[in-house]
C-alpha cells in the first residue's frame, strides 16, 4: 500500500502460501484429483521424480488456432452466496477492468478486436468477473513473442509492468515461499492448437512437503481482512478438488 501511496504501482498481486505435511508421497493423488476437474477448469500438471505441480485453473491466457486468439480477463472473486452485492462492487469491477482494459491495449494492433461484455463466473463455492477477448489475427503470431507480451496480466502481475515493479513482485513472492511456477503460463500443442493457462489454483510438492499458494490482487481501495479472506477462499476451492 505504501508503494500504491507512493505512485509506483496501480495494483499487484501478492502471495501467500500455506504449507504441510503429507503422510504419504501425495502426487499421485493430487494429479488424479486435478485431472477429474471438468470445464470450464483446465487442469494442468508436471511432475518430475518426486516433485512437481499440478491443479485446474479457471484462466485461460491463449487460445489460437490459426488467425483465431482467444484470451480472457478474469479477476475480482467473491463467495457464491455475495453474488449479488459482488456484481455491483465498485472496488471488484475496477480491479477487473484493469485487467480487461490492458489485455485490450496490448492485443489492439494485432487484428481485428472484439471485447464480450463482463460476466460472473461461478465456480461452486467462489465467484470471479469474466470478460472474455477475441481477436482475428492479421498475420500469424508466434506463441512465444505472445507470451512474452500478454504475461503477467495485471490478474497476477504488476500495473504497471516495468522492470522495477516485476522486481519489486519478485521479492515479494520470495519473501513469502511462492513456488515459482505459480501464474505462470502452461502451455501445449495439439493438433495446430496452441492453448496456455495460468498455473493457478494448485498444489506444489517436494517429497512429503506440499505448497498451496494464493493470491489477491491490490489496489488503492483493497483493505486487508476482505483481501485475506478472498486468499482464503481461493486456498478452500483447491482443498476441495480433493474431496
Amino acid at each position: 500500500m505504501t508503494s500504491i501511496g507512493q505512485g509506483l504501482i496501480e495494483k499487484t498481486v501478492p502471495v501467500v502460501t500455506e504449507r504441510g505435511v503429507s503422510k504419504v508421497p501425495p502426487g499421485q493423488f493430487i494429479v488424479a484429483a486435478m485431472a477429474a476437474q471438468a470445464a470450464p477448469l483446465h487442469s494442468y500438471g508436471w511432475v518430475s521424480g518426486d516433485s512437481g505441480f499440478s491443479g485446474a485453473t479457471p484462466e485461460l491466457l491463449i487460445s489460437m488456432q490459426g488467425l483465431h486468439l482467444a484470451t480472457m480477463a478474469l479477476a475480482g472473486t467473491a463467495r457464491q452466496e455475495d453474488e449479488e452485492v459482488f456484481g455491483v462492487d465498485e472496488k471488484e469491477i475496477r480491479e477487473h477492468e484493469y485487467v480487461a482494459q490492458t489485455l485490450v491495449a496490448k492485443l489492439l494492433d494485432l487484428g481485428s478486436l472484439c471485447r464480450q461484455e463482463r460476466e460472473v463466473l461461478r465456480l461452486g463455492s467462489i465467484v470471479h468477473f469474466l470478460t472474455g477477448i477475441t481477436v482475428d489475427l492479421e498475420a500469424k503470431q508466434e506463441p512465444r513473442s505472445l507470451l512474452r507480451r500478454l504475461h503477467p496480466t495485471p490478474a497476477l502481475g504488476p500495473l504497471p509492468r516495468t522492470d522495477q515493479t516485476m522486481a519489486m513482485l519478485a521479492d515479494w513472492r520470495e519473501r513469502l515461499a511462492c513456488p515459482a511456477e505459480f501464474g505462470a503460463p502452461f502451455g501445449v500443442w495439439d493438433d495446430g492448437t496452441f492453448e496456455a493457462v495460468v498455473a493457478i489454483r494448485g498444489l506444489w510438492w517436494e517429497g512429503k512437503q506440499i505448497s498451496l499458494p494464493a493470491g489477491c490482487g491490490i489496489i488503492e481501495a483493497s483493505r486487508l481482512v476482505n483481501e485475506w479472506r478472498e486468499l482464503r477462499l481461493k486456498r478452500e476451492s483447491v482443498k476441495r478438488f480433493l474431496v
